[in-house]
Parts: structure tokens; C-alpha cells; sequence
């Protein structure tokens, strides 16, 4: 159906359609004329709820370009802007959590080639608060030294920091096998939070090259949230979503540097962590 657009805000637009009656398109800010072809997804009051074509049904024509955790090549992505991609007739948007790794990779022409995402067709919108913890490299080179292949990482003065930021805690497995592979696993929680931040990453001791690394969102209940951090025990979660991946010969650096801008950290007070043995 034909609408008219009377307003836009950030995700939407507000119109009518011919016959007076109020809609609501999502990702009507896309289109700049004031005139759209929308398609109607439901009906809440007296408003239609609808969507415009750019955008209806994206993921699902995409679906056999995406591997199994759903995530998209960049090879195929082409790029409108930071924050908007487009493949073949449809647009589409990064998941929120994975706009600070974009804007690295758009420096880097070879990292983004070799990237996947999580793609969205929903804006994203959040406000950052300050967390106080260890950067991906330091927590990783700490535990190097220390010799330990287990650990968690707490702030041992929280509540100095209670009223300044939101304090997180984070476990972490440094595990290297007969191959000379070394296996980076993180896990970091924050107050009052459902969701863990989750990265994995795969280490050639030998060539000190990464491998393959990828991040990842695990909701968990109150309960087993308190048994990963709490207890130190490793559960599995009630949600798992991938939304970054990356594989080939990869610099430490590069990697350390996607993992602190996926990682909730903006500041590194090291003289307050200590290391415990799991």
C-alpha cells in the first residue's frame, strides 16, 4: 500500500494512508520522498503497523547466505554507511553490539573481507556506562605470566566503584594442547545483567598468530548466571547468539583490539584484580 509520511524519527516514520487512517512504518527514515510503498504487518488500535519493502522479509532473503550461526560474509555486504548495508534490493542493519568492531574493521580492508556478522533489520539503540575492569591483552598476558590456564578476574575494591561505574567480573581459560594451539575463552558478566559477553579465540603458539576468533551474547537465568561467576562452574545458558566471526592468519593486535571494543571495558585499573585459580 501507498502511504504519505508525515514525520520521521530514528528506526521509523509516522504517516497516513490515503483514506486518513494513522500508520506506523518501521524504517520509514530510510526513505526520503514522502510518498512510500509499505507493506502492512499488523494492527494495534487505530493504527496500522507497517514496514517498508526495503527492509520487509530482508533476512529471510538472505537465508541461504548465511552459515550456521546465521552470520553474513562482508564479501557480500555492500556498504551505505557505517551503520547501513545493503545486499542485492534489501537493507539491512549491524547488531548494535558489534558497531565498535565495524568501525576498526573499515580501516582494515583485509579484516573486513574476512569477517562475518550478525545482520538486522531492527535499529539499535543504547547508551554505554562506564565498566572499570582488565582490557582482552592484559587479562590474556596475565594469566601467561601468572602460568595459570584457568582463572577469574575480579575487582577486588568494588564498592570504590559503585558509585563511578558499573563494575564486571570475568572468568577466563587459557589452554593450550599438544599442537602448540592455545584456546582463549572469556566469559564477562555485568550488575544486575542477564546477558554474558562471550568471546572464543584459537592461537598458533608457534607462529603467534590467531586463527580464528568469534564473539557472542549468552542470556542466562539469575541462577546459572550465579553458578558461572559465583561457583567458577561453566554452564551452557538458556540463549546463544553469535554476532562477529573472523578466520585466516590473524595479528594478536587486531584481535585484542576487536575483543576490547566487543568487551563492555573503557578503563584499565589493573592494581585492583588479582587472579584466582578455578
Amino acid at each position: 500500500m501507498n502511504v504519505f509520511i508525515e514525520s520521521r524519527g530514528v528506526g521509523h516514520a509516522i504517516g497516513r494512508t490515503e483514506k486518513g487512517v494513522r500508520v506506523f512504518i518501521k524504517n520509514g527514515d530510510l526513505i526520503r520522498e514522502d510518498k512510500a510503498l509499505v507493506q502492512q504487518t499488523g494492527i494495534k488500535g487505530d493504527w496500522l503497523l507497517t514496514e517498508v519493502h526495503e527492509t520487509y522479509q530482508a533476512l529471510e532473503s538472505i537465508a541461504d547466505k548465511t552459515d550456521k550461526d546465521h552470520l553474513v560474509s562482508t564479501q557480500l555486504i555492500s556498504v551505505i554507511n557505517p551503520t547501513l548495508f545493503k545486499i542485492g534490493v534489501k537493507f539491512f542493519f549491524p547488531h548494535w553490539r558489534t558497531v565498535k568492531i565495524i568501525d576498526y574493521l573499515f580501516d582494515k580492508p583485509d579484516l573486513w573481507m574476512a569477517s562475518k556478522l550478525l545482520l538486522t533489520t531492527q535499529r539499535g539503540m543504547h547508551a554505554a556506562a562506564r565498566v572499570f575492569g582488565l582490557t582482552f591483552q592484559q587479562a590474556v598476558e596475565k594469566l601467561r605470566r601468572a602460568g595459570i590456564e584457568k582463572a577469574r578476574l575480579y575487582c577486588e575494591e568494588q564498592q570504590q566503584f559503585l558509585t563511578e561505574g558499573v563494575v564486571a567480573e570475568m572468568l577466563t581459560s587459557v589452554v593450550a594442547d599438544d599442537d602448540g594451539l592455545i584456546t582463549l575463552q572469556m566469559w564477562q558478566g555485568v550488575e544486575n545483567v542477564d546477558e554474558v559477553f562471550y568471546a572464543h579465540g584459537i592461537l598458533d603458539r608457534d607462529k603467534g598468530k590467531f586463527r580464528h576468533f568469534d564473539c557472542a551474547i549468552i542470556s542466562f537465568s539469575i541462577r546459572d548466571k550465579e553458578l558461572l561467576f559465583d561457583n567458577n562452574s561453566k554452564v551452557k545458558g538458556c540463549q546463544y547468539q553469535k554476532l562477529y566471526r573472523i578466520d585466516g592468519e590473524l595479528d594478536p593486535g587486531d584481535i585484542y583490539e576487536i575483543a576490547n571494543r566487543f568487551f563492555p571495558l573503557d578503563r584499565l585499573i589493573d592494581e585492583f584484580f588479582t587472579i584466582g585459580r578455578l
